[in-house]
């Protein structure tokens, strides 16, 4: 497929999309809610650090985060502890 071929475009975007997916999941599995705009900031993040190391761990996915709004989801039945706690 040559790079203006329309095919090779959109399985780039089918690509993208199944790894935001992936990401979203995998922070959710850490206990982390990570949505809409926060996981498109947080995958441009992700993308840039993928550029530059050749395996991302769990600990980086974190470090990506912005440091307001996404904290533990607690399990169910629980609440997430206050900042400081």
């Amino acid at each position: 497929m040559a790079a203006g071929d329309p095919r090779a475009r959109q399985a780039l975007i089918e690509s993208n999309l199944r790894l935001v997916v992936a990401m979203a999941r995998r922070y959710q599995e850490l206990g982390y809610r990570v949505e809409g705009a926060e996981l498109d900031e947080t995958y441009k993040r992700f993308t840039a650090l993928a550029d530059r190391k050749k395996h991302i761990y769990d600990r980086d996915l974190v470090s990506l985060l912005p440091q307001r709004g996404a904290r533990p989801t607690p399990p169910m039945g629980q609440t997430a502890p206050a900042f400081g706690d």
